[in-house]
């Protein structure tokens, strides 16, 4: 039921049924106990009906559609490029390869490796789990926030081409992977954690001076966090903040093809490919 901060603690004897989250925070509470009632009522106040819980788990799919659609169609080598130089023109010394760069590997497996996570939790949502305190402590939500570390780590590996930069974010990443999985919820902190994970993949567009692309991305991270933490279209604004987001790969993908070993890699490849 539902938690209010005015109700006390009577003694009687319907006390000892009741909920534990329906009782209010008092000062004999200890302080998990305190943070999951103010989590409950959080999530309470998130709840969103069964449909709104579908669309949030259907609109996940597009970002691994269209990675799929970016690798099948070579979008990652320029189209003045494909076919410019035939294939005789390949010195021995050279490899004729299709294979993307592994930095836009790196950003598709995230992307890949976290889709399934996030849509079964919000099918949870929609047909097991009860609004509140359940959702929030669920392994399926732990695990769809975790992803969203994992997509980080790797996307930092996409946007810098560095393994030494990758190895931080992945070290900073799985400490936070590892918080979600504790017994006590920080909501504070998992977002926090969660914002620094992202300036982590948006840091070198910044250090090598891509500023138009550092902005772009970041308007796209701004517009769809506010999106979730300010609501603008009521309980379906965690689907607006997905479909905001379907420009962040775009966005990732880009910023990875500006490093000059893909460059380099991108215009060896096009002598493979065929203009579409």
């Amino acid at each position: 039921g539902e938690m209010t901060a005015s109700s006390s603690l009577s003694g009687s004897d319907s006390d000892d049924v009741k909920d534990e989250l329906d009782v209010v925070s008092t000062p004999e509470m200890n302080e998990y106990e305190q943070e999951r009632i103010r989590n409950h009522e959080i999530m309470m106040n998130r709840a969103m009906s069964p449909t709104q819980e579908i669309w949030n788990g259907l609109t996940m799919i597009p970002n691994l559609l269209f990675s799929i659609y970016y690798l099948y169609t070579t979008q990652w080598i320029p189209d003045e490029l494909k076919g410019g130089i035939a294939h005789d023109d390949v010195s021995e010394e050279e490899t004729c390869s299709l294979l993307p760069p592994m930095t836009i590997l790196a950003a598709v497996a995230g992307i890949a490796i976290h889709l399934p996570f996030s849509v079964y939790f919000h099918w949870c949502c929609a047909c097991t789990l009860a609004p509140g305190i359940e959702r929030l402590e669920h392994w399926s939500r732990r695990a769809d926030q975790a992803g969203i570390h994992l997509v980080s780590a790797l996307w930092s590996y996409s946007t810098s081409g560095s393994l030494p930069y990758f190895a931080m974010a992945a070290l900073f990443n799985g400490v936070c992977m590892r918080k979600h999985f504790e017994k006590e919820i920080s909501v504070s902190g998992n977002r926090n954690r969660i914002l620094m994970a992202v300036f982590l993949y948006l840091l070198p567009m910044l250090w090598r001076g891509e500023f138009l692309l550092f902005f772009s991305t970041f308007l796209v991270i701004v517009g769809g966090f506010g999106s979730f933490a300010f609501s603008p279209i009521g309980s379906w604004s965690h689907c607006l903040f997905h479909v905001v987001f379907f420009l962040l790969p775009p966005c990732i993908f880009a910023a990875s093809m500006t490093l000059p070993m893909n460059q380099e890699y991108a215009a060896l490849a096009a002598r493979c490919a065929e203009p579409l």
